[in-house]
C-alpha cells in the first residue's frame, strides 16, 4: 500500500496503512475500514482516491467526491468469553438452531 502511494505522489500522511498493518487482509471490509480508520475526525467536503485488488488480477479504482460522508469508528471484536473447545461450540449452535440458545 506504501509502495502504490509513493508511485502516485502521495505523502505517507495520505496512505491509511494503519488499518491493514493492525486488522490485516480483511478483503472486501479492507476498503470502508481503513477510510474509517483514518478519516473519523476529517470533517466534510472529502476527496478520496480508492484502490482494491483481489483475488487473482481483479482489481477496481475510483476518485470521488464525498461532500456530506458519514464515517463511524471502528470497533474491535472482544470475544463474549472464555475460549471454548470445540464440543461445547458445536453444542451451542445446535441449541441456535433449534431456539433454545438466544444468546
Amino acid at each position: 500500500m506504501q509502495s502504490i502511494g509513493q508511485i502516485a505522489g502521495f505523502t505517507p500522511e495520505q496512505v491509511p496503512w494503519e488499518s491493514l498493518s493492525k486488522y490485516g487482509n480483511q478483503s472486501s471490509a479492507s476498503i470502508p475500514v481503513a477510510i474509517c480508520c483514518r478519516l473519523q475526525d476529517a470533517g466534510r467536503d472529502l476527496r478520496l482516491m480508492l484502490c482494491g485488488y483481489g483475488i487473482g488480477l481483479s482489481w477496481a479504482s475510483c476518485l470521488g467526491s464525498f461532500p456530506e460522508l458519514r464515517i463511524f469508528a471502528v470497533h474491535d471484536f472482544v470475544p463474549p468469553g472464555p475460549p471454548v473447545g470445540r464440543a461445547e461450540h458445536i453444542a451451542r449452535w445446535r441449541r441456535k438452531f433449534k431456539g433454545e440458545d438466544n444468546g
